[in-house]
């Protein structure tokens, strides 16, 4: 392997991780800067339902994009998908060498917008960050550090990569040199492999520890780091996000939890096509994954939407199934699990026949009230997991509820009257 491509895939390597926590703390803080401040200048009904960014690392010379990463975060569900885009992606519109990573040197981020939106099926990117390739330990350094459980010892020497890595087994902080060391191992000085040495691939490592980076940056210890977090995006970046935007988005909370983040690459192979090596997409995959992952199902969302969804469901609540069979028996403690139900149905599901199917085991069904936001599925929220939340999802037919300790509106349980109600509760 030459020198060259060494760079380039350990490059590669650092910039996505790099990029998997930038989405995190700028996309993350969008959601969480729209109910502190009230939607950053859109309209006072609605807003747009999601925000497109376009994550970008620059060689040296700053003229290729070795890294292309488009991140979504989707307000309505409250989830982050990103999808990378190979260096090599040939595409048909535009430069000599076909490649994307050629667009931006060939006409900055406008040309770069309108490749990755001809390979993504037409998806619109509404923001930039082009970033250096510095910035990964200097941000993981302006985090503390991440707390990682080294598998084993790690050690391997390769003056001719500038390599030297040094890391003893167990639990550690990792500070921005020593999370590089880890993320590059791939085998030992004797050339035991790293699935040899750990039960696991190189990617398997780097997995885990993006997304213990990603829990650990999303907690509430790093909400006063904000501020150097902005300041390391924009000396090491180029972007359309403004340093005053990044601390004002980010400064209430980061609470996207790593579930909710879902890495991608753009589906296809490598192949020798047109004279040179290209990554050629599939376009019939990549048309499937942008209308699951990448289409949300509404343009806008409301300002009440965003208030049930603080009040009632919160931004990290956790889905709980259903898994064993719920007894229903009428006894006097019943009527201490009490119960709220906002109608999201917009009318269409009879409130006094969902109410009665509640009541009559004994729970307490203390209000009813309706809101102007249509749910298309159904929701209960239970403040905490002590068996109410399946007790009352169960009793209307789902299989599933969610636990939210900071859940308003004073009772146990709510319960959200999606329009999938309506042909079990008819009007």
């Amino acid at each position: 392997m030459s020198r060259k491509t060494k760079i380039y895939i350990r490059t590669t390597l650092a910039f996505t991780i790099l990029f998997t926590i930038l989405a995190s703390v700028i996309l993350g803080g969008i959601w969480l800067g729209i109910k502190m401040f009230g939607g950053d200048g859109l309209s006072d009904d609605m807003q747009k339902a999601y925000v497109n960014a376009l994550l970008c690392g620059v060689d040296k010379d700053g003229y290729r994009t070795d890294v292309l990463i488009f991140a979504q975060m989707n307000l309505i569900d409250n989830t982050i998908n990103m999808v990378q885009i190979p260096r090599d992606t040939y595409v048909s519109i535009n430069h000599v060498d076909k490649k994307i990573n050629s667009a931006y040197g060939y006409n900055k981020e406008d040309q770069l917008f309108k490749e990755v939106e001809y390979i993504l099926d037409g998806v619109e990117v509404d923001k930039y960050v082009l970033v250096n390739f510095k910035g990964f330990r200097e941000l993981v350094d302006a985090i503390g550090g991440v707390e990682f459980e080294v598998p084993a010892d790690l050690q391997y020497n390769d003056p001719y990569q500038d390599l030297n890595i040094d890391l003893k087994k167990g639990l550690q902080t990792l500070n921005g040199k020593k999370a590089e060391q880890l993320v590059r191992f791939r085998q030992t000085n004797d050339h035991t492999d790293i699935q040899t040495l750990l039960g696991m691939s190189r990617e398997e490592l780097q997995q885990k520890f993006i997304y213990t980076a990603i829990d650990q940056l999303i907690s509430l210890k790093n909400v006063m780091r904000i501020p150097k977090l902005a300041s390391i995006v924009t000396e090491n970046a180029s972007t359309n996000f403004t340093t005053s935007e990044i601390i004002k988005h980010g400064t209430s909370a980061l609470k996207i939890g790593f579930d909710n983040i879902n890495i991608m690459t753009l589906p296809g192979v490598n192949s020798y096509q047109y004279n040179g090596w290209y990554y050629i997409c599939d376009t019939i995959k990549t048309k499937q994954m942008v209308e699951e992952f990448f289409t949300p199902d509404r343009e806008e969302i409301s300002k009440e939407e965003i208030e049930i969804r603080d009040e009632l469901i919160g931004n990290d609540s956790e889905n709980i199934e259903i898994t064993e069979d719920v007894v229903h028996e009428e006894k006097f403690s019943n009527r201490f699990l009490t119960v709220d139900i906002v109608d999201g149905s917009k009318g269409t599901v009879d409130m006094d026949a969902l109410t009665q199917e509640i009541e009559q085991y004994g729970y307490n069904v203390k209000k009813v009230d309706s809101c102007n936001v249509q749910y298309s599925k159904s929701i209960v929220i239970a403040k905490k997991d002590d068996g109410s939340g399946s007790k009352i999802a169960d009793a209307i037919g789902l299989s599933q509820f969610k636990i939210n300790p900071k859940k308003g509106n004073g009772t146990k349980v709510t319960v959200i009257a999606g329009s999938d109600l309506a042909k079990t509760f008819k009007k």
